[in-house]
């Protein structure tokens, strides 16, 4: 609805949305539908800012024998030896590819503390042992939390520094115990994962490996990205055009 005046506002009007200010400068009488216009769009920017563009969190599985690979339903981190990397390769869903969040799945048959987790990102721009592309190569992030309390089913949120990453990428961790390790959950809801997962053997090099389908070797995770700066700025940019022509 329209007043029948001008309302009067400071001549500076700041908003911030996540990284991005838009500063709207010498603000000169505005009708009150250009401003529910321009709020209306800024809280449609906020409310893009973050989505879950991956998630293997609401299926669990495990071996369908006690002496199968992960019949306590998670895959401990020293299977084959200490600190060794191992992950999967994720496709993101939707268009948002700037990380945020990231939140691992994992789970222990006894409380156990790890003296280190650490969890990075890859392009899969590598080679593997047999020399056959699709390997992690790239890195492209890292990080190393200390102590963490794991007691069953846990999720460990690492927070992103809003890292880009390609549609495909590779997370791997790591970390020293027998008691702990990610837990196994399959198919996603949200983005596609493979039925294998990478192991880097020190020394050696990267191996695709699986579970012979029993369970599908795919690891619990959860990821949290925002738009990428252009998204908002045309969104931005087209808000501030609807005014201009609402004023016209």
């Amino acid at each position: 609805m329209e007043t029948d005046g001008p309302i009067a506002f400071p001549r500076s009007l700041r908003f911030d949305v996540l990284a991005m200010e838009i500063i709207v400068i010498s603000i000169h009488p505005i009708r009150m539908t250009s401003v529910v216009v321009l709020v209306i769009m800024l809280a449609t920017v906020e409310g893009l800012a973050s989505n879950i563009v991956y998630d293997n969190t609401t299926t669990p599985v495990k071996s369908s024998t006690s002496d199968g690979y992960a019949p306590d339903g998670f895959w401990p981190f020293d299977s084959y030896s200490t600190t060794e990397l191992m992950g999967n390769r994720i496709t993101l869903a939707g268009t948002d590819r700037i990380i945020r969040e990231f939140d691992l799945i994992l789970s222990s048959s006894q409380p156990t503390v790890l003296s280190q987790l650490t969890l990075s990102f890859y392009k899969p721009d590598g080679l593997d042992v047999r020399h056959a592309s699709g390997a992690p190569g790239t890195q492209l992030w890292t990080d190393t939390l200390d102590d963490v309390a794991v007691n069953g089913v846990t999720t460990i949120a690492f927070d992103v520094p809003e890292v880009l990453v390609p549609d495909t990428f590779i997370w791997v961790t790591n970390a020293d115990s027998m008691n702990a390790g990610m837990a196994t959950y399959c198919p996603p809801t949200i983005g596609t994962t493979s039925g294998y997962f990478w192991d880097h053997s020190p020394g050696i090099g990267w191996y695709a490996m699986n579970f012979e389908g029993d369970p599908a070797a795919s690891f619990g995770a959860r990821v949290v990205a925002n738009p990428e700066p252009t998204t908002l700025a045309i969104l931005v940019l087209g808000g501030l055009a609807m005014i201009r022509r609402k004023r016209a």
